[in-house]
């Protein structure tokens, strides 16, 4: 029978037990203390002014959902008879852009397999007419398997406080808790704290440069390699093309580095029409390939040069969006000062040897660097400290006559860069339930 398979969860029956969880875990075979389902609290220290209840989690199976739309390897597909988002694990490259797109923090990154994993709405289950584990195994009969075809369906709310369903439409609905009913009681599902009013900024996923720091190579790398090239425009200068071709192999071999699977890596150009990351990748190989490996080949010209540069400045910009499904602070102008645009073109400053305009192009940076602390929103620390150094000596260093494509600027410049673009990545706060919660609650409850 075919379905518009999701589920259905009553507020006022969930207690927060985390049987569902405990389901999801088993019937999948998962490692112990692991599942693709989790429970989360709305108001978790029962503070007054709010009520209390429990969100059961898992993958929403979206209509529009984000995590297929980043996939560079276009590993999700839709099962055409529940409707089902599934992924692929032989098509999965193991990037992990999947889990930083979705909001709802539910793929989940397998390191014995080197894959993404997730919900898969318990298809076998499902085929042979049985629900799924979680649904099953609920003791208050809190979570129902539901037809969102089925004209029932549009009785169930699609949004409650904490659970934000606007953008992709996922399938989940809920049977909200009555007015003025302060929710089941029962213990908080791993315990924890309330947030505190006001504080709902702080959470969320955070990256581990432990485990990215061929990102934080090759994003420091990139915009460097991609100025040697425009620097060739005109007026036409003197050709870089070895530097860029090696620079720009080792580069986009040290970015396989952070994959599962790095021998799949050739999949990350299958999702070209859709994701930034599969752009920033075909964009980074034609760069190579126009600035690097065709200059040496033939004779130089105004046309292989102008496509090289159009080449690398679309794998900057598309490295620059990839980043939106996150939450960086950018301050009141809305760039970072870790962006790679912005660091290509003071580096195409120096190289060109305008010393002035790199003087203010850096004074610039500063500024920007410095918007995102104004206010003592966020604690500077020592790498934001030595980067703010660095940016000042090398524009001092500049305005008192050094050359600006020298050794000590253009050491600055790219120490400077480097820990910039690490602050920016300890800084990066990719999206989760618990940090969306909190902000709800926030709001609800007002600064106190």
């Amino acid at each position: 029978m075919t379905m518009r398979a999701g589920f259905h969860l009553d507020l006022s029956r969930c207690t927060g037990c985390q049987a569902c969880q405990l389901a999801c875990g088993i019937e999948n075979a998962l490692p112990w203390g692991e599942s693709w389902r989790r429970v989360e609290t709305f108001n978790p220290g029962a503070l007054a002014g709010a009520p209390r209840y429990h969100l059961s989690l898992a993958c929403m199976h979206c209509a529009d959902a984000p995590c297929a739309i980043a996939c560079p390897a276009d590993a999700y597909a839709r099962d055409a008879t529940t409707g089902a988002l599934i992924l692929d694990p032989a098509r999965c490259i193991g990037c992990r852009y999947c889990s930083w797109a979705c909001p709802y923090d539910a793929p989940r990154f397998d390191a014995r397999a080197g894959t993404m994993s997730k919900c898969t709405l318990c298809q076998p289950r499902l085929a042979e007419g049985r629900e799924p584990a979680c649904v099953a195994l609920c003791p208050t009969d809190a979570l129902n398997l539901l037809d969102l075809d089925a004209p029932a369906a549009a009785l169930h709310a699609r949004e409650v406080p904490g659970f934000d369903a606007s953008q992709v439409r996922p399938a989940l609905r809920f049977t909200p808790l009555p007015p003025g009913a302060d929710g089941p009681e029962g213990p908080p599902p791993g315990g924890g704290g309330a947030a505190p009013p006001g504080s709902g900024d702080g959470g969320g996923r955070r990256l581990s440069l432990r485990d990215e720091w061929p990102l934080l190579l090759f994003s420091t790398a990139l915009p460097l390699l991609v100025a040697m090239r425009l620097d060739t425009l005109p007026p036409c200068r003197l050709d870089r093309p070895l530097p860029i071709l090696w620079g720009g192999l080792a580069a986009m071999a040290l970015s396989t580095a952070h994959l599962g699977k790095p021998w799949r890596a050739w999949r990350a150009l299958l999702g070209i029409r859709h994701s930034w990351l599969s752009r920033e990748i075909a964009a980074t190989g034609a760069f190579v390939l126009l600035a690097g490996a065709l200059p040496l080949l033939l004779a130089p010209n105004l046309l292989l040069s102008l496509a090289g540069g159009m080449a690398g400045f679309a794998a900057l910009y598309a490295m620059d969006r990839l980043y939106e499904v996150a939450d960086v602070p950018r301050g009141s102008v809305g760039v970072h000062s870790a962006e790679a645009v912005p660091n290509a073109i003071v580096y195409t400053l120096a190289f060109r040897g305008w010393a002035w305009p790199l003087a203010g192009a850096l004074l610039l940076l500063a500024l920007l660097w410095l918007g995102r602390y104004r206010g003592g929103a966020r604690p500077v620390g020592w790498v934001g400290g030595l980067r703010a150094a660095a940016l000042i000596a090398a524009g001092i260093a500049v305005a008192a006559g050094a050359a600006p494509a020298g050794l000590p600027v253009m050491g600055l410049m790219v120490v400077g860069a480097l820990l910039d673009r690490a602050a920016f990545y300890r800084e990066l706060r990719l999206p989760s339930p618990r940090r969306t919660l909190d902000r709800a609650l926030a709001t609800r409850l007002g600064p106190r």
